[in-house]
């Protein structure tokens, strides 16, 4: 089978693709789009020396990887809670979540990082023929 040089659905690589996790859908675009890119790339730019020199904190490094995230790359949510109450979605909750629970943002990361999740889908295919 050939490469196909149409497999990618390069609209779902920066405005998202519903997925599920833990009883929740999360809207997660990938890490190879540019706004993500320049965004992480901009929040880095302060702390460049230190980036270099091999001495950023693991904190900081955490924090602007979930800034980054949170700005460009989990862009949405459905069905998540906080003590029994609806959180809805902010770039700011997005934010706090990716930063205090590893399992969501390992989630994210994984699913952001994998490009078979911005495939287009076999039945799109199908109507589009």
């Amino acid at each position: 089978m050939a490469f196909n040089l149409n497999s990618i659905d390069k609209n779902a690589k920066t405005q998202g693709t519903w997925e599920h996790f833990q009883g929740s859908e999360f809207l997660i675009a990938s890490t190879s789009n540019f706004a993500f890119q320049e965004g992480f790339q901009k929040l880095q730019r302060p702390h460049q020396r230190q980036i270099d020199k091999g001495t950023l904190s693991p904190e900081i490094s955490s924090d602007i990887l979930c800034r980054a995230m949170a700005d460009h790359i989990l862009l949405d949510w459905r069905d998540v809670e906080a003590d029994g109450k609806a959180v809805p979605y902010t770039k700011e909750a997005a934010y706090r979540a990716l930063k205090e629970h590893d399992e969501l943002r390992s989630f994210v990361q994984e699913v952001a990082m994998d490009i078979t999740y911005f495939k287009v889908k076999q039945e799109e295919k199908e109507v589009k023929n």
